[in-house]
């Protein structure tokens, strides 16, 4: 594992504990349980509760590392971790919004005083100071009841939501259509449908039944030409032959300008030339900073990952090897697995189409993509000076097998002059 993974994987670790004995303290306070013990008794049980929970959120990893061989445990173990973790986020997500109030007028409480003098206490409005001093008081009573009522709720509406994700939201599919206008598409090539696959993650999650599912949707695209946007496999090499088997029925499919591929960051992950020796045994066409003519009229380009540099795979993106493999008179689209370098293509393009970040996956009130992906491409259309981007939701899922509030998607694209 590289050091940016080992970092990650730290980070990650810290901020599961802290959620962790978070969610547990205030469960268990919801409960009634703290008032009935003592300090030693309130933070053994917290500790042993929280730590239980701790370990079993690390049970996808048996599977990560192949330390579980069979293919049924690895998927029960790993869907219950997966659970506890979206649980527990979820659930830290919900508590927060009711404690940081309080907290917000403790610290205003404390420090009001020290701003103002005495003989500047006019200066805090009244109401303002009172409804500060009512927040940062001690819950008791009724407001105590009310407060850990919302505690336990919090608790049951994380978990009801990580069980909806799991279950019924990560199999929701999908088949987006969207119109693309371009304005030098020759009218031969008036209406040509492009249909887009993205981030399959072939794995312990992701099998025969999702692929069939994927498979018919594709064939109700009816397309002319289908792109796979990367990241076809998680992690695991075993998969590899169920990713061939996928893409041959996709071949079979018989698209008229046929099939085409480009790899992501977690066909990396797998074994990158394993993965694209199986779409090529599948008579799928893979472009790695390369092009293709369609009949003369339509460039399409492909480029290997954003991140093969960065994380030393010995490969790179290069656009300008795929643009110059391109005839220079005809319209452009670009197949890339990663959007995060499309104000780079957008100048040479006319549309690029990508994957990679899932749509968020899993979202609740917000949407987390929005605040760490700091290129903005999230999902769906975009548009920069007279080029176009489409980002794929994705069709399978990555960490946790579950998606919330955004639905897994097999894409329609329909060219049509501008």
């Amino acid at each position: 594992m590289t050091l940016r993974g080992l970092v990650f994987l730290a980070l990650l670790t810290a901020l599961s504990l802290a959620c962790t004995f978070y969610v547990t303290g205030r469960s268990l306070e919801a409960a009634g349980q703290l008032r009935r013990t003592d300090g030693t008794e309130r933070r053994g049980l917290r500790a042993g509760i929280a730590l239980g929970l701790f370990a079993a959120s690390l049970l996808p990893l048996l599977s990560r590392f192949g330390l579980t061989r069979d293919q049924a445990w690895s998927e029960v173990l790993s869907a219950t971790g997966f659970f506890v973790v979206l649980a527990l986020v979820l659930s830290t997500a919900i508590l927060l919004a009711i404690d940081a109030p309080r907290w917000l007028g403790g610290w205003l409480a404390r420090r009001l005083p020290a701003a103002a003098a005495p003989s500047d206490a006019s200066l805090v409005p009244a109401p303002f100071a009172e409804a500060t001093e009512a927040l940062a008081a001690p819950a008791t009573g009724r407001r105590a009841f009310v407060v850990r009522s919302l505690h336990g709720a919090a608790g049951l509406v994380g978990a009801g939501h990580a069980g909806y994700a799991m279950t019924l939201g990560r199999h929701d599919y999908v088949l987006e259509e969207r119109v693309i206008r371009i304005a030098n598409l020759p009218s031969a090539l008036e209406g040509l449908t492009i249909a887009q696959i993205s981030d399959v993650h072939v794995g312990t999650f992701v099998r025969e039944r999702e692929l069939a599912a994927g498979l018919d949707l594709l064939r109700r695209a009816r397309p002319d030409l289908v792109a796979m946007t990367g990241d076809l496999i998680d992690y695991d090499p075993r998969y590899v032959p169920s990713l061939g088997r996928f893409a041959r029925e996709i071949s079979g499919l018989r698209p008229r300008f046929g099939v085409f591929a480009v790899p992501g960051n977690h066909d990396y992950y797998t074994d990158v030339d394993a993965v694209l020796a199986a779409l090529r045994g599948a008579d799928v066409t893979v472009l790695r900073n390369d092009a293709r003519a369609i009949e003369g009229r339509l460039a399409l380009l492909g480029t290997d990952d954003c991140w093969a540099e960065r994380d030393n795979w010995g490969a790179r993106y290069d656009l300008g090897a795929a643009l110059a493999a391109a005839p220079r008179d005809l319209p452009r689209i670009l197949l890339c697995h990663n959007p995060e370098r499309f104000a780079e293509a957008a100048p040479h393009v006319d549309l690029q189409i990508s994957g990679h970040t899932h749509g968020g996956q899993v979202q609740l009130v917000v949407r987390p993509a929005d605040i760490f992906l700091r290129h903005g491409f999230v999902e769906g259309h975009y548009e920069l000076g007279a080029s176009q981007l489409y980002v794929n939701r994705g069709f399978g899922t990555a960490g946790p097998p579950a998606r919330l509030y955004t639905p897994p998607e097999v894409t329609k694209l329909v060219l049509v002059r501008a």
